[in-house]
């Protein structure tokens, strides 16, 4: 019995080592961050509302996108807002038919791969009224593949 234990215990212990590895993988800030960017747009709108709430100033916006990682700031646009292209995805405010806000920020929220050979990027378009306060919140997914 004893040199059974003895067999074992090793065992247990690098089971349990590789437990706990595994367990810090799936829960570190990005693992977290691609399980919510995988989700549906209204999901994922959810998800950047709860860390960027409406109201929020540009300035405190920037500072949060800064410490969200994998976040990344894309680009401000102090002049125009996000546009909406005619099946309403968010776009740039030259392809734009409808405009959201009076200035924008464009986020990268990450990028996930899917089924084949198919990666989907995620960003989110932040639409800001005349006073620099969040008014709403645009999620695009774009898919490429090899």
């Amino acid at each position: 019995m004893k040199n059974l234990i003895c067999i074992l215990m090793p065992i247990l212990i690098v089971a349990m080592l590789v437990g706990v590895a595994g367990y810090v993988h799936l829960t570190s800030p990005e693992m977290r961050n691609k399980a919510q960017i995988k989700k549906e747009d209204a999901a994922v709108r959810e998800y950047v509302l709860r860390t960027i709430p409406l109201g929020t100033d540009m300035e405190t916006a920037q500072k949060i996108i800064e410490e969200q990682k994998p976040w990344e700031l894309r680009w401000i646009d102090d002049d125009h807002g996000y546009g909406l292209d005619t099946n309403e995805a968010p776009t740039t405010y030259g392809d734009a038919e409808i405009m959201v806000g009076e200035k924008a920020m464009k986020i990268h929220l990450g990028e996930y791969e899917g089924m084949l050979i198919i990666t989907t990027d995620v960003s989110a378009y932040l639409g800001f009224d005349a006073n620099g306060l969040l008014i709403d919140v645009a999620i695009r997914k774009d898919h490429d593949s090899l």
